[in-house]
C-alpha cells in the first residue's frame, strides 16, 4: 500500500489519525531507504505506542535496494 491512515478513538487518543505514507512504493522497490515521522528524520526501524497514538504520519522513502546504513548501531 502507497498510503495508510489509522483512525485513532477520541475516547481514548487524542491523536486523531496516524498515516502511513510509502514514497516511490512500486513491486521493485520493497526496501526502506530512509524514514521520517512527523518530518523529522527516523534512525531506528520501530515506533512506540506513544509515537503512534499521539498522531501524525510516518514517511518512508523506499528503493530497489536495501539501504544497509539506515538504523545501523552508532549511527
Amino acid at each position: 500500500m502507497e498510503k495508510a491512515t489509522l483512525q485513532l478513538d477520541p475516547k481514548y487518543y487524542k491523536g486523531g489519525t496516524f498515516t502511513l505514507v510509502a514514497h516511490n512504493l512500486s513491486k521493485q522497490n520493497g526496501y526502506i531507504k530512509s524514514a521520517k515521522l512527523n518530518g523529522q528524520k527516523l534512525e531506528r526501524p520501530w515506533l512506540t505506542h506513544d509515537e503512534i497514538t499521539h498522531g501524525g504520519t510516518l514517511e518512508l522513502e523506499m528503493d530497489i535496494m536495501p539501504n544497509k546504513t539506515w538504523c545501523m548501531a552508532g549511527d
